[in-house]
This record gives C-alpha cells, structure tokens and sequence, in this order.
C-alpha cells in the first residue's frame, strides 16, 4: 500500500484545530504572552529533513500527547524517555508546543509525498534516463552534466548518483580541468563499458592550462588506455598535426579493443589548398586496434585514412561514414566493394564527395552529390 501524506493546507488546518483544542482546554487562562502571529510553517527541505518523524502518532492525539510522542521518537535511547525540559520550562508559551508538533507532521509529508519517498532503484532509474537522453558531448551546451547536476542536490542525491556506476561512463576530454574529472568518472564507472571524446583544439586556439592540446593528449591516453577492455566508443577529432601523430602512435600500439562499437576519427584543419590535404593526410597509415576490434559497427572516418588491406574490422558493419581523403590514399575500390559485401545488415552510408565520385566513376553506380545519406539496400537496387 502506497503512503501519501497530507497536503500543507492540510496541516494547516491541524494546527489550527490544536491550537483551538489547546486554547478550549485551557479555557482562556494562559493566553500567549505574545500578540504577534505564529511564525508560518517551515518549508524549506533543509529545516524540514531534520524533523522527527511522525508517522505512528494517531489523528485524534491531543496537543500534549503529540509533543510527547515527537519527544520520544527524537530520542536516541530505547526505553521511557525522560520528562522534556521544554515541557516543564514555564517560559515556553503553550502554542509552541502545538508549532513544535506541526513541524514534523510536515516534514512526514514531504518525505512520504515527495521524491525522497521513492525508493533507491527507481530514483536510481530516473537517474539513469537523463542520461540516456542528454546530448553528446561535442553538442552539449556548457556547463554541469546531467549526472553532476543530479549529484548536486542533496545528499541523499548524490549518494544514490555516485552508487549508479552507469551515469559516469562518458569520458569526455576538451579541456585541462577533464582530465582530473575523468579519474572520478572512471572510478565511479567501475566495470561499466565506458564512451571516450577526445577533442583537441588547434595550435592557433590553444591555451596553456586551459585547453586540450599536446601535452595534455598524451595524458589523457594515459588515464584510458588501462581501461581498453571497457571501451564501448571511441571519438577522436584532432585539429593539429602534432595531435595527430600522439593519436597515430597511442592507437598502433595500445593492442586489441574487445567491446568497441563505434570509432569515429577525424582530423579536422584548415587544409589551405589540395596540396596541404595531400600533406596532412599523406603519411603511410598504421593498424589500429592490433587489426582486433570484433564488435566493430560505427565507423567514421573524416581525414583519417587506414592501410584497407589490413584492417579486417571494416566487416560486419551498420553504419559508415568516409570523408576528405586523397587520390592516393581513398579506399579502392575492389576493397570498397568487398566492405560493402562483409556489411549484408549496413544501414547508413554517408559519404562526401571527394570519396563518392571516384567510387562511382569506378563502380558506375549513383550519382554524384555534395554529402549522400541513404538506405544501403535502396542504393544497390538503384
């Protein structure tokens, strides 16, 4: 059965009533010594939480009796409690027992009306769905995260926040300040697979102590390689050479992922003309990943080419995105052919048109646009 506990117009008018059954019992003689009105009912949850609760004192209880049931249930010794100095001290005036007693009535009805009233697991619950529906971190507007704003309401809050390992598992990296935060989601995150964002900015943008640039690019593989095993996504925009060269060798070298779903590289810069593309995009490209990621299916790559022949992960895939590269080093298309062919369940193809002519002058399928997203199997029925 399902408790609700009154409303405050509700309690209102149990005071009123106590004050009336106390003035009638009185009969006039100890009138408050007072003209000035009782103070209003408290209402902020800070004064309400620590009230005693009175959850077993009955309806028809008189003023006196209330005060002295709020007394024991304070109490923090078993047994008869002892007489209150509050009672027995004549400078108390009488109505403030009744105010006394009012205030844990309210503070029974917030803790069983309100949200403090749910238990862990569902509060855990709720938790967990504003998660799920706050943007990526690269589109997220600036300031807290969901899972930080839950953690800063109360205690009570944030004990059920920092206990759910699942609201911490977006390791998001852009700027000086990540990388001590990313320690704590990783804590917090225990077992769970975790999602990582590097973004790092450009030499012309950077700040020192502020931003993400080189320096701190190698920290912050340094804080999520030993957690490989838990990486679910993989999100690297680098807008640097130096940046890309750290990201070249932090991935040839760092072996297997066995749970990553989703990789998305992208090398994003001002290319200045075909010439600098073909110098920024030039280098011989390495394996990622020891060639292993078998639960492989997002990718995107945007500048960033892989050697195809050795990358047998590009199977099995759902989604796929490819964008600014090269003549010399943009899929061929024997091998682009053969991707499509290991990806039968592929459901998004996305790509740019520096990629898409050449593979349709050579496949002599399509046409030609500035970016295409389409079903895949609509495409090859075209």
């Amino acid at each position: 059965m399902t408790l609700v506990g009154p409303s405050t117009a509700t309690l209102r008018t149990i005071q009123d009533n106590l004050s009336q059954m106390h003035d009638g019992r009185q009969g006039g003689s100890h009138a408050h010594p007072s003209s000035q009105p009782d103070p209003p009912l408290p209402l902020t949850l800070p004064t309400l939480m620590h009230q005693p609760s009175t959850a077993n004192i009955p309806p028809s209880a008189s003023p006196d009796s209330i005060v002295s049931s709020v007394t024991l249930s304070a109490s923090p010794s078993p047994g008869p409690a002892a007489p209150s100095a509050t009672r027995e001290s004549p400078s108390v005036p009488p109505q403030a027992y009744v105010r006394r007693a009012a205030y844990p009535l309210l503070a029974a009805a917030m803790q069983t009306a309100s949200v403090f009233s749910l238990p862990v697991e569902l509060l855990s619950r709720i938790f967990q769905l504003g998660v799920l529906d706050a943007p990526a971190p690269d589109q997220a507007p600036p300031g807290p995260t969901f899972e930080v704003l839950a953690s800063h309401v109360c205690a009570h809050w944030r004990a059920v926040a920092v206990h759910t390992s699942c609201l911490w598992t977006t390791i998001h990296f852009s700027a000086v300040p990540h990388l001590e935060r990313a320690r704590a989601y990783l804590a917090r995150s225990t077992k769970q697979p975790i999602d990582i964002f590097v973004d790092s900015c450009a030499e012309a943008d950077h700040l020192a102590g502020t931003t993400l640039f080189r320096d701190e690019f190698d920290r912050a593989f340094e804080l999520v390689l030993p957690q490989i095993a838990r990486w679910r996504s993989l999100t690297l925009k680098v807008r640097d050479l130096g940046c890309k060269a750290r990201a070249r060798k932090w991935l040839s070298s760092c072996g297997p992922a066995p749970r990553l779903t989703r990789l998305q590289l992208w090398h994003i810069e001002d290319w200045g003309s075909p010439e600098g593309l073909f110098t920024a995009i030039g280098p011989p490209p390495v394996v990622v990943f020891d060639g292993t990621l078998p639960a492989l299916e997002d990718v995107s790559l945007i500048g960033v080419n892989l050697p195809w022949a050795r990358s047998p992960f590009l199977s099995g895939l759902r989604s796929l995105e490819l964008g600014v590269h090269s003549d010399d080093v943009r899929i061929p298309f024997d091998l682009w052919r053969a991707m499509l062919v290991a990806s039968p369940a592929l459901e998004r193809l996305k790509l740019y048109e520096e990629d898409f002519a050449p593979l349709v002058a050579q496949g002599r399928k399509g046409s030609a646009g500035w970016v295409l997203t389409f079903l895949l199997c609509d495409w090859l029925k075209s």
